[in-house]
């Protein structure tokens, strides 16, 4: 049985991030670019007190959001399931993380602000 862990006080988010790219079942839906709204909580490698006020001990938030931006319009999905999942994979690899969870929504259903999906990874 994996280790209980319990979810970090210490958190960097970035809330409604706004991307385009091609999702859905059916072929159609696809063929033109969708918006997504993502959210996401991170958890760097070094607590807040310790990172003294220096960019390169903690989480670039800025550099996070445009390698999403750019690796998620370079993609095609069916699922909303499977972006979450892929996004904390790369993201996972190419940051100094401990944590990270994401929600990622889509907006697609008549008299409904969206629907989503949410996922968290200990790194």
């Amino acid at each position: 049985m994996p280790e209980r862990r319990e979810v970090p006080s210490e958190k960097i988010e970035i809330r409604g991030l706004q991307v385009a790219t091609r999702i859905g079942v059916r072929e159609d839906e696809r063929a033109r670019l969708q918006r997504l709204s993502i959210d996401l909580s991170l958890r760097g490698s070094t607590d807040f007190q310790n990172a003294a006020d220096q960019l390169d001990r903690t989480i670039d938030y800025s550099a996070v959001a445009e390698w999403l931006r750019s690796w998620i319009q370079q993609q095609e999905f069916r699922l909303l399931e499977t972006v979450a999942s892929k996004l904390l994979d790369e993201i996972g690899q190419r940051f100094p993380l401990k944590y990270a969870s994401v929600t990622v929504r889509k907006f697609v259903l008549a008299d409904c602000e969206s629907v989503g999906v949410s996922t968290e990874r200990w790194f």
